[in-house]
């Protein structure tokens, strides 16, 4: 008896093979979908069945998909992504649904790299303890704002350090926080700002202590802030590298 293969087999089918090729990939745990991006270069092209998909190394990432990072993901080929040659860079949309999967939502050509600057880091603030407990990123461009700030992050320092002389005319703040944590072993950092054509990008870096290392039993909240030139262009914030330990 002929086996008769249905539309429903065909989807089920593709869809196991887009889990297995990286196209869908287990996201963070969340009850509601939650958006994200990716950015990446076009490696390139293969069939999963009869739809061709973008074989793109990924160099960038939102906050939430920093296991994509260095990684060859697989992208259905759609949108900007149709004209698309090997060495294009390319910026996709995605979606983390309630099923723990990313799902690929939009795709645009990026323009070539050209006229990228790191700016210079002007001044830091950064420890393991602060008296903010949640995560979170801030962009402060007022005296008033820093001021508020600077005695949250600093509520439990008796006395609390003077408010630092910047000029956020010419200035900007940004700052990063972990949250809570049960113990120490943990911290984050920010170590490069990119200014690019339209935006300047933020690269935060996060710290985990190794399975069995010796860390300090206390509560920690790690964090960090930085003032750096202020250009005028939106500043959004993108996932550095994960690592097991401070450099």
């Amino acid at each position: 008896m002929p086996l008769k293969i249905t539309n429903a087999c065909v989807a089920g089918l593709l869809v196991l093979a887009l889990f297995s090729n990286g196209c869908m990939q287990p996201g963070p745990e969340t009850t509601e979908p939650a958006s994200g991006w990716m950015e990446g270069e076009l490696v390139s092209r293969m069939d999963i069945g009869d739809v061709r998909m973008l074989v793109v190394k990924v160099t960038a990432c939102s906050e939430g998909l920093e296991e994509t990072l260095g990684q060859q993901r697989a992208w259905p080929e759609k949108d900007a992504g149709l004209g698309a040659k090997p060495g294009d860079r390319l910026r996709a949309t995605a979606t983390v649904t309630k099923g723990d999967a990313i799902v690929i939502k939009t795709i645009r050509r990026l323009p070539p790299v050209f006229g990228e600057r790191q700016l210079e880091i002007q001044q830091r603030w950064q420890g393991p303890y602060n008296g903010r407990k949640d995560a979170g990123n801030e962009i402060i461009e007022s005296r008033e704002d820093f001021e508020k700030l600077w005695k949250v992050v600093y509520s439990f320092v008796v006395p609390r350090p003077d408010l630092p002389d910047i000029d956020l005319e010419k200035s900007v703040i940004v700052a990063s926080f972990m949250g809570e944590f049960p113990t120490g072993g943990y911290g984050i950092g920010i170590e490069k700002v990119i200014e690019k054509e339209k935006e300047v990008v933020v690269y935060i870096d996060r710290y985990y202590p190794q399975p069995g290392a010796d860390v300090a039993q206390a509560l920690s909240s790690p964090y960090c802030m930085v003032a750096f030139e202020k250009t005028g262009k939106p500043i959004t914030f993108a996932a550095g590298p994960i690592m097991s330990e401070h450099p």
